[in-house]
């Protein structure tokens, strides 16, 4: 049940069902979206950090945007799959070039993160907010204890220990 005044956001409710054709594909996308993710570890941990927002979080977001993108979705951009509103809200020239460089897709996931979390006062009704359905949140919470996200976060920091 979503909370009350999400309501007030649109956030929408979905019907959720699958064949096994579709299973499969799931299947083939999660694996690529870890691919996809694990490029941008060091982003992530580098604007949780910032914005103080759990670098799992933003990972699980990051994950699920790129295991269910829209093969052709021309009103959102980026690896976080943010729309052009998203720039003009921040201050910004609405210029769907800017989210093609990865680092600034991040930041301006979690800048969005915590505008919408001072608007509503819990990081929880913003990540429900940036998707707009009331389902979103429960996948992230499952997804950002992930074990491969997980194991990408610690790998990506071992790495870097390493090389130092």
């Amino acid at each position: 049940m979503q909370q009350p005044q999400l309501a007030n956001y649109g956030v929408r409710n979905r019907s959720v069902g699958g064949s096994l054709t579709s299973k499969v594909a799931d299947h083939v996308l999660a694996e690529n979206a870890y691919g996809a993710v694990a490029n941008l570890v060091p982003y992530v941990k580098e604007t949780a950090e910032v914005f103080n927002i759990p670098a799992n979080v933003l990972l699980a977001i990051l994950y699920e945007e790129a295991a269910h993108r829209k093969p052709i979705d021309v009103n959102t951009f980026g690896v976080a799959q943010l729309g052009l509103g998203e720039l003009m809200e921040q201050g910004l020239p609405p210029d769907p070039d800017l989210y093609s460089n990865d680092r600034f897709s991040v930041w301006m996931l979690a800048r969005k993160l915590r505008r919408l979390q001072v608007e509503t006062g819990s990081l929880q009704a913003a990540i429900t907010l940036h998707n707009g359905y009331s389902d979103y949140l429960p996948s992230i919470q499952r997804r950002a204890r992930d074990p491969r996200l997980l194991q990408l976060l610690e790998a990506k920091k071992i790495w870097r220990v390493l090389t130092v």
